[in-house]
């Protein structure tokens, strides 16, 4: 794909030979992809994010919804943490786009009249931000034990974390606590 371009004679000026350089790479994807756009209309689907959202999304927000789906992902949101690496970012890169249509249909039920206390999803994006994150309720929570420790090092390092936690950033208090207790 490299040596592949439009060869021009030497009397083109070189600025106008380069810009000519990248048209056959840069066309390679497009025909590739309107290939692939030409071949779902063939299918029931009809396009790629049809299929997309029929094949991979409507299947993982039926397993999303479940309490095991939920326990799974804070698992491995915490795992993630032990190994330092930001779980919940991680973690929520995958389950924010299955837990945001459920709480969209939510909305949707609330807005035609279905009463609060039937609506179709009870574990949805706002679950997970009452129940499941709250970095803010725990992390004081745990900054103010560590102020009751008798280590003076504890006190002292909780006093630092103890700011971004009002601001439910959790972070540094994570990585406090993981330097802290694996004494790295």
């Amino acid at each position: 794909m490299k040596n592949i371009t439009i060869k021009l004679p030497d009397s083109v000026p070189p600025m106008i030979g380069q810009s000519f350089v990248a048209i056959i790479p840069g066309a390679v994807p497009l025909f590739l992809f309107n290939c692939i756009r030409f071949f779902f209309t063939y299918t029931p689907y009809k396009d790629a994010i049809d299929f997309i959202y029929k094949v991979l999304q409507q299947p993982l927000m039926g397993l999303g919804e479940t309490l095991p789906a939920v326990l799974l992902s804070v698992f491995f949101m915490q795992l993630f943490w032990w190994f330092g690496i930001h779980g919940t970012l991680l973690v929520d890169s995958i389950i924010q786009p299955i837990m945001d249509p459920l709480a969209l249909q939510n909305y949707n039920a609330y807005r035609s009249g279905v009463d609060a206390g039937h609506l179709p999803h009870i574990i949805n994006t706002t679950f997970m931000g009452v129940f499941v994150m709250q970095d803010l309720q725990l992390g004081i929570a745990l900054i103010f034990a560590f102020w009751l420790a008798k280590s003076a090092r504890m006190k002292a390092t909780m006093k630092t974390v103890l700011v971004p936690s009002i601001f439910n950033v959790s972070e540094p208090l994570r990585i406090v606590m993981l330097t802290m207790l694996n004494g790295i």
